[in-house]
């Protein structure tokens, strides 16, 4: 999972102005893997998000919505928070720990 995560923030980087410094680009990224989570917690199909991910233009979505949907639902909504946050929280810290600056 961290090569894939490690994979997601590098082009994430790319994607994102190299103006912005690594807390605001892993900020945003943080943001979007919320969101995934978020999503498979709540029991979004998989194929609906993929398909967004692609319609948005952001196809480096679909590897974090790959790894979200490999991790089952909760069955308490504390249970999905707390989920969504250690996703969400990990992979802020591989892309801090990961960005081109930090590198």
């Amino acid at each position: 999972m961290k090569k894939a995560l490690i994979a997601i923030c590098l082009s994430a980087a790319a994607t994102f102005s190299f103006a912005a410094p690594p807390p605001t680009m892993c900020s945003a990224v943080y943001d979007v893997a919320v969101a995934v989570m978020d999503g498979r917690q709540a029991g979004v199909e998989r194929d609906a998000m993929t398909r967004v991910a692609y319609e948005k233009g952001v196809p480096i979505v679909v590897e974090l919505i790959k790894i979200a949907y490999d991790i089952p639902i909760a069955k308490t909504d504390a249970g999905k928070r707390d989920i969504t946050v250690k996703f969400a929280r990990e992979v802020r810290d591989v892309c801090i720990t990961n960005s081109p600056r930090s590198l």
